[in-house]
């Protein structure tokens, strides 16, 4: 449980990193991280700082698949979590 938690809070961060990079990126015209890489961040465990970054540094909000697909990823990631917590399995039982 310590590992996931730790996963949990470094993949966040470095979403969060990625999106603040990304947008000081685009302002100075300089080389852009791909919106590929950004939203794999986000599928991988950062949706919750990846949607703070945009919230934060007003990046990707106009766009729909950051403005609606982020929180759709965090909703998807809370509910698995949740799940998780409280079955203690990863996946439900008939998909195992």
């Amino acid at each position: 449980m310590a590992a996931f938690a730790l996963y949990i809070v470094v993949i966040n961060l470095v979403t969060y990193a990625a999106f603040a990079h990304d947008k000081a990126a685009a302002q100075r015209g300089q080389r852009r991280i791909s919106e590929a890489t950004l939203l794999s961040s986000a599928i991988l465990g950062g949706a919750a700082c990846g949607l703070l970054a945009m919230r934060v540094h007003r990046h990707k909000t106009r766009k729909p698949l950051f403005k609606f697909g982020l929180p759709l990823i965090l909703l998807i990631q809370a509910g698995l979590l949740a799940h998780w917590l409280w079955t203690g399995r990863a996946v439900p039982a008939h998909l195992s």
